[in-house]
């Protein structure tokens, strides 16, 4: 009998088990072109004129469920923006003399919504829920969130006054930007404890985000990153995850995918005009939103995860540049051609200082004392760091009060190209590229009953419960929930 088909068996066999070992030892990462259980859109951003009475630009998310069974959804939006202090010219402070109105920031409020099989549906950060309601007023079906600017008491004002005064513009639009975290859970039945919304394998929900700018006539969308669960079957429950109680994600590889250990920008450097042609001088920059993977969204969780980005710069000439960083807490969205932590020091973004048209970045979370956390994350904030259960019980698992901390990113690029002599405007953006790996969390309230939320991952005894309807947005310190979507508000 010949050897020879033994041989290739055996070496067949081989080569089988070294995949199969390689592959288990390395963590399978997040990505922005797959399906997945858990999704997170980067970027959600709403503009008004300087009044606050004109929509200049609203972002549509879009999520489907690629199954033939319906899903139950849970999320969170996300304002990235820090706090704001009220200030005023004098004393007492009165509408006369305010120089800074109170803006929160880091405040967060949750929905839930039903996906049915193979279902798309779509939501409006301006808007809220667009679609059908029955005539008990509730929700059929589909994204059935409330808008985004459920995150600011400014808008229940009358006239509303939404969002908060743009520097990058000299005051001349309003904003309120962040991001938002979306992830399967299970329906309530018999099978498991009731009430309790237990994550789930699903990886069968598709994002992506359309952000249009009505006052520039153009438009842009990226793809959600998405994160595989990693449960055997699909519908399977993830609190069986050893070490992981009920109110935690281990964004770790073994549950969910992994997140990166750094991101790779490629970019135009600013104030470049590679791009010109056409009889056009085209000009360009490029506006970069990074944030941590990492978040704490309970009411009195441990704020927001601070951390310092490092930025590596290569120019076309292979020259590498360093220096040039950024403190971020929780989540950042700045012009390259602003993106300095002080004047001090050498912004290689800038064409000028790179002396190349193209540059590429490695953008690195890490910790520093360069970063402290009163200042950059705001009073709230701070409290909750301060009065944390324990001083390392951080959403990244690291960083005491007043401390950065090593953290996972991701994040998006918009670039901004200005045409002249036309005067015409245009975007165009990307989600960015990561490398490595870095384990992150997320962190909330599990829900036991249909209204008590209680919190488990350490906090015996807390519960808060809320009334159906609408709340009261103007609390600075508490989570807006249950926010009822009524038809003409």
């Amino acid at each position: 009998m010949s050897r020879k088909p033994f041989v290739l068996l055996l070496v067949g066999a081989l080569c089988l088990a070294l995949a199969s070992a390689a592959s288990a030892q390395t963590p399978s990462r997040v990505s922005a072109s797959q399906k997945g259980s858990l999704l997170i859109f980067s970027k959600i951003e709403l503009k008004w004129s300087a009044d606050g009475q004109t929509l200049l630009q609203d972002t549509f998310l879009d999520i489907a469920n690629d199954h033939p069974d319906p899903v139950r959804v849970l999320g969170y939006f996300i304002n990235g923006d820090l706090e704001l202090q009220e200030r005023c010219s004098g004393e007492p402070c009165t509408p006369d003399n305010i120089i800074q109105e109170y803006e929160p920031g880091w405040n967060t409020f949750d929905c839930e919504f039903t996906l049915t099989g193979d279902q798309p549906s779509f939501w409006s950060a301006a808007q809220g829920f667009i679609g059908t309601l029955g005539s008990d007023g509730q929700v059929i079906g589909g994204f059935g969130c409330g808008p985004f600017t459920g995150l600011d008491p400014g808008f229940n004002e009358d006239p509303p006054i939404p969002g908060r005064l743009d520097p990058e513009t000299n005051m001349q639009t309003r904003i309120l930007r962040g991001y938002a975290i979306f992830w399967a859970v299970r329906f309530n039945d018999d099978d498991f404890d009731p009430g309790l919304w237990e994550e789930i394998r699903w990886n069968h929900l598709k994002g992506d985000a359309l952000i249009v700018n009505y006052e520039n006539g153009t438009a842009w969308e990226y793809n959600a990153w998405a994160f595989q669960a990693h449960a055997e079957d699909n519908g399977d429950s993830l609190n069986e995850y050893p070490g992981d109680p009920p109110g935690t994600l281990s964004l770790d590889g073994l549950e969910y995918d992994i997140p990166f250990d750094t991101l790779i920008l490629d970019f135009y450097g600013t104030g470049s005009t590679a791009l010109s042609g056409g009889g056009q001088t085209v000009t360009t920059d490029t506006d970069l939103t990074v944030h941590a993977v990492s978040v704490d969204v309970r009411q009195d969780g441990c704020g927001p995860v601070l951390t310092k980005v490092e930025a590596d710069i290569w120019n076309e000439f292979e020259t590498k540049f360093s220096g040039t960083r950024r403190c971020v807490c929780c989540w950042d969205q700045t012009m390259l051609s602003n993106w300095v932590r002080s004047a001090a020091i050498p912004n290689h973004f800038r064409r000028s200082a790179l002396r190349t048209d193209k540059g590429k970045a490695r953008l690195d979370g890490v910790e520093s004392i360069e970063c402290e956390y009163f200042t950059l994350c705001g009073e709230t904030a701070s409290l909750k760091r301060r009065f944390c259960d324990d001083g390392n019980d951080t959403a990244g698992g690291g960083g005491f009060l007043g401390e950065s901390e090593d953290a996972s990113i991701l994040g998006l690029a918009t670039k901004f190209l200005s045409f002249s002599p036309s005067g015409d405007e245009a975007t165009a953006g990307m989600n960015l590229v990561g490398a490595g790996e870095e384990e992150a969390e997320v962190r909330y309230i599990a829900r036991i009953g249909p209204r008590d939320l209680v919190d488990l991952s350490g906090r015996e005894g807390e519960t808060d419960v809320k009334s159906a309807g609408k709340v009261n947005r103007t609390d600075r310190n508490s989570t807006v929930r249950d926010v009822t979507v009524t038809p003409g508000e």
